[in-house]
């Protein structure tokens, strides 16, 4: 990634008496796809609408190539150099090649350049046959291509999207996702996505940052960020199913022994407190009707409370001394024949376990 090109210092943002945000230092360098994740209401809007001078701070400095950005002037300048794509595409009722030419032609550019340019963006989205076509017979992806094009085509050095994948369906999302990660990279452009989706960000980011309660609580890469939460409340919005309060026990030759409910789990770390909680991805969980013979660190009999279905995969919930949930495959759960109240044998390395530690 290149230098960084935007950055805020001790921002702030109140609506009268009501806290929004609250963000001390952020920064999202050239080239870099910096992703945004949040539960609804946790200021992700906001912070971009801040971002992209549509509201001012409370408080706090933004920066833009090292420059403190300051004045009307400099602001609306500045916006120009930006483009933000919001979860509705709110297109006139005019053509696609319309559409996407309107900026270019309120900035004055000549009919050959627009002409020229359109045609490029529309060939970046795949949708150059759809050029002649009224805008209110698209269909949402359709729509939400054009509106990507409208704003590609002004060539942004910052290229601000709020959520907007919200409106369209799976199939289409996916293609829509996939699309537009190969063309950011293709055209090397500084993004900042926000989403509640955490498919969306895992998928889209190079750099994560968790936003709750307008509180910027954890940022890295996004393997990071799932994989080793930085509290409990992270642990819990990016899908870590077991987060478990413990009692260490227990430490030698590099792994802590965790009392937990009525059972123990070791963890591979080192630990200097003695009330933790304790994080398990389903997905490193494996069920088997008899004990794992590769012998990980933690294997314990359980029960079976609850079966989920989520398409081709399915959650269990177990019981072994402690709530657990595993991921299973569709095979998985007919081969091992899982259901409600049978005991099972679950399974976990020492390594897969993210400790936190409390005090």
């Amino acid at each position: 990634m290149g230098k960084t090109i935007l950055a805020v210092k001790d921002l702030k943002y109140q609506l009268g008496e009501r806290f929004v945000l609250n963000i001390p230092n952020w920064e999202v360098a050239q080239g870099e796809i910096y992703v945004i994740l949040g539960p609804n209401g946790s200021g992700k809007s906001t912070f971009l609408r801040l971002l992209n001078f549509l509201e001012f701070p409370t408080q706090g400095k933004i920066f833009f190539q090292g420059n403190l950005v300051e004045g009307k002037a400099q602001r609306f300048s500045l916006r120009r150099q930006m483009s933000l794509v919001f979860q509705e595409s709110l297109l006139f009722n005019s053509t696609v090649f319309d559409n996407v030419a309107y900026g270019l032609k309120i900035r004055g550019v000549k009919p050959g350049e627009v002409k020229q340019r359109v045609n490029k963006a529309l060939a970046w989205l795949k949708i150059e046959h759809l050029a002649d076509v009224p805008a209110y017979l698209l269909s949402g992806g359709e729509a939400q291509r054009v509106n990507l094009a409208r704003s590609l085509v002004l060539k942004p050095l910052i290229f601000l999207l709020d959520e907007p994948l919200a409106n369209l369906d799976a199939p289409s999302r996916e293609k829509f996702l996939l699309e537009s990660k190969r063309l950011f990279r293709q055209l090397n452009l500084t993004v900042v996505y926000v989403t509640h989706e955490r498919e969306e960000a895992l998928f889209l980011a190079d750099h994560l940052g968790i936003l709750i309660n307008g509180y910027l609580v954890q940022e890295g890469k996004p393997e990071e960020v799932f994989n080793f939460p930085a509290s409990e409340e992270v642990a819990r919005f990016v899908g870590v199913e077991t987060v478990l309060e413990g009692k260490v026990i227990g430490e030698d030759n590099g792994l802590v022994k965790v009392a937990v409910g009525k059972g123990e789990i070791e963890v591979a770390a080192q630990c200097q407190a003695r009330k933790v909680i304790l994080c398990l991805r389903p997905e490193e969980v494996v069920l088997s009707a008899q004990p794992n013979k590769s012998s990980p660190r933690n294997q314990v009999k359980a029960l079976i409370k609850k079966i989920i279905p989520f398409g081709y995969f399915h959650k269990v919930f177990l019981d072994a001394g402690f709530p657990l949930a595993a991921f299973v495959t569709k095979p998985a759960l007919e081969e091992l024949n899982l259901a409600e109240g049978k005991e099972i044998w679950a399974s976990f390395k020492a390594t897969a376990v993210h400790l936190i530690e409390r005090e």
